[in-house]
């Protein structure tokens, strides 16, 4: 967690913030869709809205850990794999949930 706030407060807390406060909106959503019955989340527009809401949250998280990435590799990795190894590599976050991030990324 150290790293974390570290980055923050190299990039400032509103960037963490945005992108972090869009990360958690989704996965909110996502939760309470979890909860729904399987036959209730099947009708109508569920499905789709749960992917979009994946989608943003994912793309929120590689956003915010592709400008962490560059602070510490000093370059910025333009694909989602390459900036959660970087991620991984540099000790932002562990090795392990480095390349649990790179399989997200696929």
């Amino acid at each position: 967690m150290a790293k974390i706030d570290e980055i923050c407060r190299q990039y400032g807390v509103a960037l963490c913030y945005l992108f972090g406060s869009q990360q958690a909106l989704g996965l909110a959503r996502l939760r309470r869709l979890a909860r729904m019955d399987p036959a209730e989340f099947l009708l109508n527009d569920t499905p789709a809205i749960a992917e979009s809401c994946l989608r943003r949250s994912l793309g929120a998280m590689f956003d915010l850990s592709r400008h962490a990435a560059a602070k510490q590799a000093g370059k910025a990795a333009v694909e989602y794999k390459q900036i959660a190894r970087q991620l991984g590599q540099s000790g932002v976050v562990t090795p392990a949930l480095g390349e649990k991030r790179v399989l997200m990324a696929a």
